[in-house]
């Protein structure tokens, strides 16, 4: 989200995944005395960590953008990770809550999809959001939501919403979020930079807007703890109620699907196998799984035909 906050806000913001402690005291460093706002991303894996980044950032508005089963193995529940979250709203002049979690949150101003229509494209998204439209890069439900934030969020700090969307509009992709290629009539999703039931269920959302065969190859959700092999069985039950053929990889690959493979290479070449011009392939896995690797070796067998 921070990439589409930034633009909106005309903001720098912390680059890639460095949203620990330390990467945020240097980006803070770096950028001591600037004129522009700053998009502070952190990212806890601990209790009492928040307060910790709440010491360094003392930030104006807090937002939190999900609260999910990302790093349950080291918070037990979700009440939890809702409690030590919630710190940073108690830290901030103004908060903003996802109405995802505004449950967990009563009382605190909230964003969400309700505010906005979207209009598919071939492989971008139409927004308008407040009677302003706007071209997403990319149609991903979590495309979605970012551009909504940063136009909630300029609408707070009262920046024009026609200039917040001209510069959303400009934000390029990140690689592994919603990248979507083509090879030979095949379109191939790779959304492989991370994974957890709730953005997988979202990636699943968006895959069942295209049109023919839908196949989804799925790896390993990590740090979910004890209740992995559970949240992996819902997860691909909920993936088999979207696609027409489940593919899987990692520790919990018979929980993911019919079609588990615990070998990389025989999981390569049962999809080139199978896939045929018109259908789309959603690649989604956490960064360890590096189904990534799948997802490029699947583009070089393709290239070929």
């Amino acid at each position: 989200a921070k990439e589409y906050v930034g633009a909106a806000l005309g903001a720098y913001f912390t680059s890639g995944n460095l949203n620990t402690l330390d990467a945020i005291a240097c980006f803070l460093l770096e950028h001591a005395g600037c004129a522009e706002p700053l998009v502070v991303e952190m990212g806890i894996d601990r209790i009492g960590e928040m307060a910790q980044l709440m010491t360094l950032v003392a930030p104006d508005i807090g937002v939190i953008t999900a609260i999910g089963e990302a790093h349950l193995e080291f918070f037990g529940t979700l009440e939890t990770i809702a409690k030590e979250k919630g710190g940073i709203l108690s830290a901030a002049r103004l908060g903003l809550v996802n109405a995802q979690a505004s449950h967990y949150f009563p009382g605190v101003p909230t964003y969400g999809l309700e505010r906005a229509t979207f209009v598919p494209e071939a492989n971008s998204l139409e927004l308008n959001y407040g009677g302003i439209g706007l071209k997403l890069p990319s149609s991903s439900p979590v495309v979605r939501e970012a551009a909504v934030l940063g136009m909630a969020l300029a609408e707070q700090l009262r920046i024009p919403l026609g200039i917040a969307a001209l510069c959303i509009a400009r934000v390029e992709v990140p690689g592994g979020r919603w990248r979507v290629l083509e090879r030979g009539g095949i379109r191939l999703i790779d959304d492989t930079y991370n994974a957890n039931p709730i953005s997988v269920q979202a990636a699943l959302e968006g895959l069942s807007e295209y049109s023919g065969r839908k196949i989804v190859v799925l790896g390993d959700m990590l740090e979910l703890g004890p209740h992995s092999r559970t949240l992996h069985h819902e997860t691909g039950k909920v993936a088999l109620g979207v696609a027409d053929k489940v593919f899987s990889l990692g520790e919990f690959r018979e929980e993911l699907s019919t079609n588990p493979f615990q070998d990389a290479q025989e999981l390569i070449q049962a999809l080139l196998e199978d896939l045929k011009p018109g259908d789309t392939v959603l690649f989604k896995a956490s960064r360890g799984v590096r189904l990534e690797d799948v997802l490029e070796a699947v583009l070089e067998g393709l290239r070929g035909r």
